[in-house]
């Protein structure tokens, strides 16, 4: 039997209740995924180590009453002091890990991330699960895949997301945007070699003269009723850029969004173990 790879999940969080929000979604969207966890908090104020990873531990108490038994090998509290974000990469840089999940860091009804977030976004090089504090705790059925261009770079990202949607056979809809008729076109020749790749679970949705940034497709992918939303994100894609340049990463205050990093494959084919896979 092939040795099953574990997964390694990286949970930074406040001492407040948006931190039960952000775990239990961490664990809920990993629910049979062979996975370790390790729940990051940064000291602030005059709050000891000791004191905060007791709240913690109350914290992962109530999450654990609240979600389905998890297959995971370890839930780890991992408490510092000093700088948040100089501390996240240094403790990512060591224990390499392969998803972050983390708030918003914004108000209910605002459509844009806060600074802390924004920066992490911006500097970790992980996939990065985006949890809003309105967030519904429920997985998600149905979820809106923003397109800029379909190349084969993107093929490491996206095959570990797509076995995650095969095993949960969710449904998947692709947006791509296109200046002109022409550009249109294009993309529907570039989309019909690729049709064959997908199940019937997903389709594809074309916006016609319609500028292409994250805010524009995250406000239709809400109008299509997907439950949430994926985006590759890097220093080559076009979103990624536009929040550099900008300083502003948007975000839909209500669904989480997943970023898809590929420089976080650092040369190393991933594939997900699910709980029901690993037999004697």
């Amino acid at each position: 039997m092939r040795e099953p790879e574990i997964q390694k999940t990286i949970i930074p969080v406040d001492l407040n209740d948006k931190a039960l929000k952000i775990i239990s979604y961490a664990f809920i969207i990993s629910k049979d995924i062979l996975c370790n966890h390790t729940i990051f908090h940064c000291l602030e104020d005059d709050t000891t180590k000791e004191e905060a990873g007791e709240l913690l531990k109350e914290m992962l108490v109530t999450v654990l009453e609240r979600v389905p038994q998890l297959p995971q090998t370890t839930i780890k509290i991992h408490v510092v002091k000093g700088n948040f974000i100089e501390e996240l990469t240094r403790l990512e840089e060591q224990e390499k890990f392969n998803t972050l999940a983390i708030g918003t860091g914004n108000k209910a009804e605002d459509w844009e991330m806060g600074e802390t977030t924004r920066k992490i976004v911006m500097s970790i090089p992980v996939r990065i699960i985006a949890v809003p504090p309105q967030a519904e705790m429920v997985f998600p059925g149905s979820l809106g895949v923003l397109v800029e261009t379909i190349e084969e770079s993107y093929s490491g990202v996206f095959d570990i997301f797509m076995q995650f949607v095969a095993y949960y056979n969710l449904f998947l809809s692709f947006v791509v945007f296109a200046k002109d008729k022409q550009k249109l076109e294009e993309e529907r020749a570039l989309i019909e070699g690729f049709k064959d790749f997908f199940s019937d679970t997903i389709t594809f949705s074309f916006i016609l003269e319609e500028e292409q940034t994250v805010l524009n497709f995250l406000k239709y992918a809400d109008e299509l009723g997907c439950d949430g939303t994926v985006i590759a994100w890097d220093e080559g894609t076009t979103a990624y850029k536009l929040a550099r340049d900008t300083g502003r990463v948007f975000c839909n205050p209500l669904k989480p969004i997943l970023y898809l990093n590929r420089s976080e494959l650092k040369g190393i084919p991933e594939h997900l173990f699910f709980a029901d896979e690993i037999t004697e």
